[in-house]
């Protein structure tokens, strides 16, 4: 898929260049409806989410103009020029997509680029989403100095707009507490996933939210609630939010339900519950089989890895099996 958008996206610029029509992007990737007050769509579902918004260019954020992810399209602003709107978006869209097959330095171009577009265009909100997934991407690295920075930046900007919601707030205070946790900064993270549980109190029914910040639910800030609390090691009180969050979650949403299963099993093995764990771990395989990113399969590593002092175990070897009937490329990855 990133092969095809880039091609895309170099279709876009040589629009742009009136070297070929308006309009000429795979019907298939893109939707791109005629008139200034139009609206371009590009989905790619990862929790639920989808790329799109408003953006702009100059320095470290500099040249074009709009991307964002998590949710449904956004409607452009009027005055913004539908052509460069697309090349960000796509932009965005590439980048989380190189994120999610960790192809981290190419994701870093492809986020910086969309965040050039959102300053020079003035859209603060884009710019503190695509901070966010810098963020997030950071924690990824294992630089969570890095990912506070970005996410820092990020809030500084949601609260100098206009008309920022409380649902935006909320899920960037999750952002800064995953990196707070990647730190191992435990009073921070509580302080954190605090603020985020207020802004989302916060939440009314007729906020105007951007729509990538749709995905942020209930169930979602339950579960990354969860996660923060399972990333600085507190297991006991992780697996209970990550299991009510999994209940509640969307079950045609297989990539998210496989991300959580895979965060519950290594809480629960955290604990010593070995047999709920590979249980957990087991039923996550078939949603991971169905999606199979690369950062959902470097979850199941991780997980694999963790057995490493069970592996002779019947419930760990039935795991196994299962797992090289599924996954039987990923299965011949892992190392004994």
């Amino acid at each position: 898929m990133v092969g095809q958008l880039g091609y895309v996206l170099v279709d876009l610029g040589l629009q742009r260049g009136g070297q070929h029509p308006a309009g000429a992007l795979p019907d298939d990737v893109v939707d791109q409806r005629a008139g200034l007050g139009g609206s371009v769509g590009i989905h790619y579902a990862e929790h639920g989410r989808a790329f799109l918004t408003r953006v702009r260019s100059s320095g470290l954020l500099g040249d074009q103009k709009s991307i964002t992810r998590e949710g449904t399209p956004v409607r452009v602003q009027p005055e913004a020029d539908p052509q460069i709107l697309s090349i960000a978006q796509l932009a965005g869209l590439t980048g989380w997509t190189c994120f999610d097959a960790r192809q981290y330095n190419q994701a870093r171009a492809y986020f910086t680029e969309a965040l050039q577009l959102a300053k020079e265009s003035d859209d603060r909100q884009f710019m503190a989403n695509v901070l966010a997934c810098m963020s997030l991407q950071a924690t990824y690295q294992d630089k969570p100095a890095d990912s506070l920075a970005f996410v820092t930046a990020a809030q500084d900007q949601a609260r100098s707009a206009l008309g920022t919601t409380p649902r935006v707030l909320s899920m960037l205070s999750m952002r800064e507490a995953f990196a707070h946790a990647a730190l191992g900064n435990r009073d921070s993270t509580h302080r954190a996933i605090g603020e985020a549980h207020r802004h989302f109190k916060q939440i009314g029914a007729s906020d105007p939210d951007p729509s990538w910040v749709n995905y942020f639910d209930e169930p979602k800030l339950i579960v990354d609630t969860g996660i923060a609390h399972g990333r600085l090691g507190e297991a006991a009180t992780a697996e209970p939010l990550i299991a009510v969050a999994l209940g509640r979650e969307d079950r045609t949403n297989q990539r998210g339900r496989a991300f959580h299963a895979f965060w519950l099993a290594r809480t629960q093995l955290d604990q010593g519950k070995l047999d709920q764990a590979c249980d957990t771990a087991t039923q996550a395989l078939v949603p991971a089989s169905a999606v199979a990113p690369e950062r959902v399969l470097s979850h199941l590593r991780e997980f694999y890895d963790q057995l490493a002092p069970h592996r002779q175990k019947p419930v760990a070897l039935a795991f196994e099996a299962r797992l090289r009937e599924l996954l039987p490329p990923v299965s011949g990855s892992l190392h004994p």
